[in-house]
């Protein structure tokens, strides 16, 4: 998740294509909880230390898997 979120972040600071590998973001949004089961600092466990929290604002209800996906890891697509 963080490489996968990483990536984004890069490719939004040099200003390429922003676009994660959709099956890819589709597995992570079905397995989120199960990826961090047990793990003491995550963006579940511990938002604010490690991990952005949840943007203040929810996604749209149309919103793509991608930006829910960057929602929850903190980031404002």
């Amino acid at each position: 998740m963080d490489a996968v979120t990483h990536t984004w972040d890069l490719a939004r600071a040099v200003r390429l294509d922003e676009r994660l590998d959709a099956r890819t973001v589709r597995w992570i949004l079905g397995n989120f909880t199960w990826i961090y089961q047990g793990v003491s600092e995550s963006p579940i466990a511990d938002g604010n230390r490690y991990y952005g929290p949840p943007t203040e604002t929810s996604p749209a209800a149309d919103a793509s898997e991608q930006d829910r996906f960057l929602h929850m890891m903190g980031r404002t697509p």
